[in-house]
Protein backbone atom coordinates (compact mmCIF):
# COMPACT_ATOMS: atom_id res chain seq x y z
CA UNK A 1 0.00 0.00 0.00
CA UNK A 2 2.64 2.47 0.80
CA UNK A 3 4.35 1.64 -2.75
CA UNK A 4 1.18 2.90 -4.10
CA UNK A 5 0.98 5.95 -1.82
CA UNK A 6 4.20 7.40 -2.93
CA UNK A 7 3.28 6.44 -6.92
CA UNK A 8 0.06 8.48 -6.21
CA UNK A 9 2.32 11.44 -4.05
CA UNK A 10 4.54 11.64 -6.92
CA UNK A 11 1.57 12.28 -9.46
CA UNK A 12 0.42 14.93 -6.78
CA UNK A 13 3.95 16.22 -6.78
CA UNK A 14 3.35 16.61 -10.95
CA UNK A 15 -0.18 18.21 -10.88
CA UNK A 16 0.34 20.35 -7.89
CA UNK A 17 4.28 21.90 -7.58
CA UNK A 18 4.14 24.03 -5.25
CA UNK A 19 2.90 21.91 -3.18
CA UNK A 20 5.96 19.42 -3.45
CA UNK A 21 7.48 20.17 -0.18
CA UNK A 22 4.51 19.41 2.12
CA UNK A 23 3.88 16.06 -0.42
CA UNK A 24 7.29 15.17 -0.07
CA UNK A 25 7.01 15.70 3.69
CA UNK A 26 3.54 13.37 4.13
CA UNK A 27 5.81 10.80 2.02
CA UNK A 28 8.63 10.79 4.67
CA UNK A 29 6.34 10.54 7.55
CA UNK A 30 4.28 7.41 6.36
CA UNK A 31 7.56 5.58 5.32
CA UNK A 32 8.71 6.07 8.22
CA UNK A 33 6.02 3.98 9.84
CA UNK A 34 7.43 0.64 8.15
CA UNK A 35 9.58 -1.16 11.19
CA UNK A 36 10.65 -4.16 9.52
CA UNK A 37 14.16 -3.74 8.11
CA UNK A 38 14.26 -5.07 4.83
CA UNK A 39 11.51 -3.68 3.89
CA UNK A 40 11.93 -0.10 5.14
CA UNK A 41 15.11 -0.37 3.32
CA UNK A 42 13.63 -1.24 0.07
CA UNK A 43 10.74 1.41 0.72
CA UNK A 44 13.06 4.46 1.67
CA UNK A 45 15.00 3.23 -2.10
CA UNK A 46 12.09 3.42 -3.92
CA UNK A 47 10.73 6.95 -2.54
CA UNK A 48 14.19 7.75 -3.09
CA UNK A 49 14.28 6.85 -6.66
CA UNK A 50 10.59 8.64 -7.37
CA UNK A 51 11.42 11.77 -5.75
CA UNK A 52 15.38 12.11 -6.85
CA UNK A 53 14.33 14.03 -10.01
CA UNK A 54 11.92 16.75 -7.66
CA UNK A 55 14.49 17.33 -5.11
CA UNK A 56 16.24 20.53 -6.64
CA UNK A 57 12.84 22.16 -7.62
CA UNK A 58 11.72 22.04 -3.96
CA UNK A 59 10.23 25.47 -2.71
CA UNK A 60 12.43 25.35 0.59
CA UNK A 61 15.68 24.98 -1.88
CA UNK A 62 18.42 22.90 -1.90
CA UNK A 63 18.57 22.79 1.85
CA UNK A 64 15.09 21.55 1.63
CA UNK A 65 16.19 19.07 -0.48
CA UNK A 66 19.52 18.14 2.02
CA UNK A 67 17.45 18.23 4.79
CA UNK A 68 15.21 15.59 3.29
CA UNK A 69 17.96 13.37 1.92
CA UNK A 70 20.04 13.46 5.32
CA UNK A 71 16.44 12.36 7.27
CA UNK A 72 16.35 9.38 4.64
CA UNK A 73 19.89 8.59 5.11
CA UNK A 74 19.55 8.78 9.00
CA UNK A 75 16.42 6.70 8.71
CA UNK A 76 18.06 4.10 6.51
CA UNK A 77 21.60 3.71 8.29
CA UNK A 78 19.00 3.03 11.33
CA UNK A 79 17.35 0.51 9.84
CA UNK A 80 20.88 -1.37 8.92
CA UNK A 81 21.77 -1.35 11.87
CA UNK A 82 17.96 -2.99 13.39
CA UNK A 83 19.21 -5.41 10.55
CA UNK A 84 22.13 -6.33 12.06
CA UNK A 85 21.59 -6.39 15.75
CA UNK A 86 18.14 -8.67 14.69
CA UNK A 87 20.62 -11.25 13.54
CA UNK A 88 22.79 -11.56 16.42
CA UNK A 89 20.42 -11.83 18.77
CA UNK A 90 18.95 -15.00 16.43
CA UNK A 91 22.82 -15.99 15.97
CA UNK A 92 22.56 -16.03 12.04
CA UNK A 93 25.58 -13.56 11.67
CA UNK A 94 27.00 -15.75 8.46
CA UNK A 95 23.66 -15.97 7.16
CA UNK A 96 23.24 -11.86 7.73
CA UNK A 97 26.52 -10.64 5.74
CA UNK A 98 25.79 -11.82 2.72
CA UNK A 99 22.21 -10.65 2.99
CA UNK A 100 23.42 -7.05 4.45
CA UNK A 101 25.93 -7.07 1.51
CA UNK A 102 23.71 -7.42 -1.44
CA UNK A 103 21.30 -4.65 0.68
CA UNK A 104 24.32 -1.99 0.45
CA UNK A 105 23.41 -0.88 -2.84
CA UNK A 106 19.93 0.92 -0.75
CA UNK A 107 22.12 2.54 1.44
CA UNK A 108 24.93 3.93 -1.11
CA UNK A 109 22.16 4.84 -3.26
CA UNK A 110 21.32 7.76 -0.35
CA UNK A 111 25.05 9.13 -0.14
CA UNK A 112 25.05 8.88 -4.16
CA UNK A 113 22.17 11.21 -4.46
CA UNK A 114 23.66 13.62 -1.57
CA UNK A 115 26.63 14.26 -3.71
CA UNK A 116 24.44 15.37 -6.93
CA UNK A 117 23.13 17.86 -5.54
CA UNK A 118 23.94 21.12 -7.41
CA UNK A 119 24.77 24.07 -5.27
CA UNK A 120 26.16 22.57 -1.85
CA UNK A 121 30.01 23.26 -1.48
CA UNK A 122 32.52 21.60 1.33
Amino acid sequence: RLYLLVTVGMVRMIALPEATDEILEDLDDMVRAVQHPVRGLFLRYFLLQAVKDKLPVLQSGMMGALKFLLGTFKEVVILWQRLREEAKAENDAWKLDDHRFSLRLLLGAHLMEISRLEGLTT
